[in-house]
């Protein structure tokens, strides 16, 4: 809402300016694969589409250590992949033209710049910052420019269950998205990370029925199991205790308002 007003207000004061930082190289961390367990356990919190916990099989896959830059959108525009149909999917490069897209959501470019909206308001976006506001089509696009793919939402499960430490949420008070230290590997917070699983039911999913059982809760997950695309991992916009490696949030692949980026996946040979 704030984007769409000329005055372009903030909810809270900007952030301390810091130098423009160099992109961070992108590297990698291997998983063997295997047989894994997927899904929240029995116990505790969990929202339905969650479960039941189940065994996936994993080919051996590796994961970047962080998410998709502000630096590598600014390396994909520069390269003209708006306009370059073999990086995009059938429909959504469609959409990206019809659209007339140059940029992520929220953002333009002044100079050499990458100008955000934000909630503390518009401000540079640097290199070495997780790209946010992205779609599904476009972080798919991005990946597949940066030599990788998007991870399933079981690779990137796997993934972040071997993750100590995490990013920024809501409840540390940034409200924008901001690198990681060097050296970290975090897949946790800063931006939900799109992945390329489609939204829908694990085996042996039974819909609750929320007036006998647990209220809203059988109105929020099952009906929407349609069209929908799976995201991981909270954001900076997300209460900490909300979120967990196996929370699954899902939207259309077109969507760019929400706080969405993405983190490159890559198959690997055997071990």
């Amino acid at each position: 809402l704030f984007a769409e007003s000329p005055l372009r207000p903030a909810y809270e004061a900007p952030l301390p300016a810091r130098a423009a930082a160099i992109n961070p190289r992108m590297q990698r961390v291997r998983f063997d694969g295997g047989l894994v367990n997927v899904g929240a356990p029995d116990e505790g919190f969990a929202f339905d589409c969650e479960r039941p916990r189940h065994k996936a099989w994993l080919e051996p896959f590796s994961v970047a250590t962080r998410p998709i830059s502000v630096g590598d959108v600014k390396l994909f525009i520069e390269d003209a992949g708006y306009l370059r149909s073999s990086l995009w999917l059938s429909d959504g490069y469609a959409w990206a033209q019809r659209q007339q897209l140059r940029a992520p959501g929220y953002a333009s470019f002044d100079g050499n710049a990458l100008v955000v909206m934000t909630l503390r308001g518009e401000r540079e976006a640097h290199d070495d910052e997780p790209a946010s506001h992205l779609s599904f089509y476009e972080a798919d696009a991005i990946a597949r420019f940066l030599g990788g793919r998007l991870p399933t939402e079981q690779e990137w499960e796997h993934a972040a269950s071997a993750c100590r430490g995490t990013g920024r949420f809501r409840d540390d008070g940034a409200l924008v998205p901001l690198p990681g230290t060097a050296g970290s590997f975090a897949m946790m917070g800063e931006v939900w990370e799109w992945t390329c699983s489609s939204f829908g039911p694990y085996p042996g999913f039974r819909a609750i029925d929320g007036a006998i059982e647990l209220g809203a809760l059988g109105e929020y997950n099952g009906k929407f199991m349609n069209g929908q695309m799976v995201l991981r991992g909270g954001s900076c916009l997300s209460n900490r205790a909300h979120v967990r490696a196996t929370t699954r949030n899902f939207w259309p692949p077109a969507t760019q308002f929400q706080m969405s980026g993405a983190r490159v996946a890559f198959d690997e040979e055997g071990s």
